[in-house]
């Protein structure tokens, strides 16, 4: 019994002390120019593996992924006032 208690807490160990890979956060221009991953990165971000961090890991894997939402937000809108305004603002 002590045997296989021994083992199971030097396998446990072992588990706990082994880390993930790190991930590969896309910049802003990736996000940017490619809208899937820029939509998979909001779910990582919003609701996936990511949307339970604490706020400062959180901030570092979602930076870019909020920065670039936020761009194409403001480009969107600036479309819109164009069309609104009949496409000429000169």
């Amino acid at each position: 019994m002590k045997k296989k208690l021994m083992a199971l807490s030097i396998t446990l160990a072992a588990c706990a002390c082994q880390q993930e890979a790190p991930v590969q956060v896309p910049t802003t221009q990736e996000l940017m120019a490619d809208p899937n991953l820029l939509t998979d990165w909001e779910h990582k971000c919003n609701k996936g593996e990511f949307a339970h961090l604490p706020a400062d890991q959180k901030q570092n894997f979602c930076f870019t992924t909020l920065e670039a939402a936020r761009v194409n937000a403001a480009k969107a809108a600036g479309e819109a006032s164009v069309k609104a305004f009949g496409g000429n603002t000169q």
